[in-house]
């Protein structure tokens, strides 16, 4: 994986921002460090000062395309996705711990530079997808379809796990479970 890439992309962030004190995390981590195109960063914050701070400052670069509890969304005039989070957790490891696909468990700050949960690393350079957790179902199977269309393999005894997680869930559009796998 590209350090290199995943620096340069923080250090953009953190000159919008202006504060150095958020991660980049989840595939977007994925996509930079193989150099592959990046639609979308999203970028968590544990502190509600730092939080605030990149939002006032982002305003006057970028458009605000959504917002929610947590979660603003930002779009630069390249087109590009910039996701400030605020998840209500106290470090960007237990931020990563709660993501769905293993692989996506990473995060880069300048100061600690990539840091990889598990197996995250090993599962990114094979192309495996590895569950973790479902919390959003229809979030989660849409990204295992994406990855799958781009030649990843899934586990064989995960993949049995993820049928019977079809079969008994509950589905429809808003509904939230955890479903550890």
């Amino acid at each position: 994986m590209s350090e290199a890439a995943l620096l340069e992309n923080f250090i953009f962030c953190a000159d919008i921002f202006e504060t150095k004190e958020f991660c980049i995390a989840g595939g977007a981590i994925v996509s930079i460090a193989s150099k592959q195109p990046v639609k979308d960063i999203d970028c968590f914050f544990i502190n509600e000062d730092n939080y605030n701070v990149a939002i006032e400052n982002i305003h006057y670069k970028a458009k605000l395309i959504k917002s929610r509890n947590n979660s603003k969304m930002f779009k630069l005039k390249s087109g590009l996705l910039i996701d400030l989070i605020l998840p209500g957790k106290d470090s960007f490891d237990s931020i990563v711990n709660k993501f769905d696909l293993v692989h996506t468990q990473q995060y880069f700050t300048q100061e600690t530079g990539l840091v990889s949960h598990g197996r995250s690393a090993e599962y990114t350079e094979s192309k495996q997808l590895h569950l973790n957790v479902i919390t959003y179902p229809w979030l989660t199977f849409g990204r295992i379809a994406r990855k799958l269309s781009q030649g990843w393999i899934i586990d064989p005894i995960q993949e049995r796990n993820i049928i019977d997680y079809c079969y008994n869930a509950p589905w429809g559009p808003g509904v939230e479970s955890e479903y550890l796998l």
